[in-house]
C-alpha cells in the first residue's frame, strides 16, 4: 500500500492487480476481497476445471 499525495491509497498484488481508494481501510478492504476472490478461484480450479474455465476462461 502506498498513501498518494491526494490522500487517496493505492494498493497492488503481485498478479498485477491495483486499485485506488479513498482510505487505508477502504484499500485494505479491497485488498482482503482480492485475496477471497482468487482463493475461490483457485477452490474451483481444483474441484471442478471445466466451471473454472467457463467462468474465468
Amino acid at each position: 500500500m502506498e498513501v498518494n499525495d491526494d490522500g487517496t491509497v493505492s494498493i497492488w498484488c503481485y498478479c498485477g492487480w491495483n486499485e485506488t481508494r479513498p482510505t487505508m481501510d477502504a484499500a485494505d478492504a479491497a485488498g482482503r476481497a482480492h485475496m477471497e476472490e482468487f482463493e475461490e478461484s483457485e477452490r474451483l480450479y481444483r474441484e471442478n476445471p471445466a466451471a473454472w474455465v467457463e467462468r474465468y476462461g
